[in-house]
């Protein structure tokens, strides 16, 4: 009688172990590359979306024939930074488009006077109430180095009595001996840490179009992390840059690339995906 050996099929552990090797230096890869694309996309995102900003700046300073400025931040978000010892608040790299509307002829307190514009056309003289906890940013486009910008009431009210008497700033009244029908922003003080710095002379502007932000990891190099300091670029009418200038971005973390985007006096913006 014949016994037929029985033959068994299967892996041995040692193949087992290369196939789960292989495996897991595949999935290393495709999640490396993954975030590797991603990381790619948002810095390409970041230049573009602020190319756009800078671009749209200047055709509005020609289409509205007036000066249009972009202006660089750092908002405070709220949260704190633990990569800063749970001291400090993070911020948020920003940028927003602002179309100017005057210049700052007096500064009295918490007000701010322009005699040369009839600010009771553009905004209104309804005052709703003294304790109004609203408001909208009023941006320095003249004092980049410590400007800001500081929120006001949404409304303007009569400059009268504020600048009378100022041996200064005479004559204040007009041929009749009437005080000059000046309108002035009111900034609300119920807004914490405003940052808004103020001299006669300086342009002041409104935004005219949403804020928009760096993505998560980016920052402007000439800014880091300081939320004093802006940076403000500024279209003349004809599509001239008030002045050449360079604004950098930088990676916070590993591998700390970097571009630049660079704006000529002629108002051509020079810039490269190239990080």
């Amino acid at each position: 009688m014949s016994v037929r050996k029985k033959t068994e099929y299967g892996f041995s552990l040692l193949e087992l172990l290369a196939v789960l090797s292989i495996m897991g230096l595949l999935t290393t890869l495709a999640v490396t590359s993954y975030f590797g694309a991603a990381r790619g996309m948002a810095r390409r995102g970041a230049v573009k979306h602020l190319v756009n900003t800078i671009t749209l700046a200047r055709q509005r300073a020609c289409m509205d024939n007036a000066r249009v400025s972009v202006v660089l931040y750092n908002e405070v978000s709220g949260i704190v930074d633990a990569d800063l010892g749970g001291s400090e608040m993070a911020v948020i790299p920003s940028y927003v488009l602002c179309k100017e509307v005057g210049k700052i002829s007096f500064v009295s307190g918490g007000r701010l006077v322009d005699e040369f514009n009839a600010l009771d056309t553009i905004f209104s003289t309804n005052n709703l109430s003294t304790d109004y906890k609203g408001g909208f940013r009023l941006y320095n486009l003249s004092n980049i180095e410590e400007g800001g910008f500081s929120f006001v009431k949404p409304w303007v009210v009569r400059s009268k009595g504020i600048i009378k008497g100022q041996s200064a700033y005479e004559p204040r009244t007009g041929p009749n001996g009437d005080d000059i029908n000046a309108w002035c922003f009111e900034i609300n003080t119920t807004f914490a840490n405003q940052k808004g710095k103020w001299r006669v002379g300086d342009s002041y502007g409104v935004e005219a179009a949403p804020i928009q932000t760096l993505p998560k990891l980016f920052e402007f190099d000439k800014l880091k992390d300081d939320t004093e300091k802006i940076q403000v670029l500024t279209f003349l009418p004809d599509g001239r840059a008030l002045k050449g200038d360079t604004i950098k971005i930088t990676e916070t973390s590993p591998p700390f690339k970097s571009t630049s985007i660079t704006i000529s006096e002629k108002g051509q913006v020079t810039y490269s995906n190239k990080w």
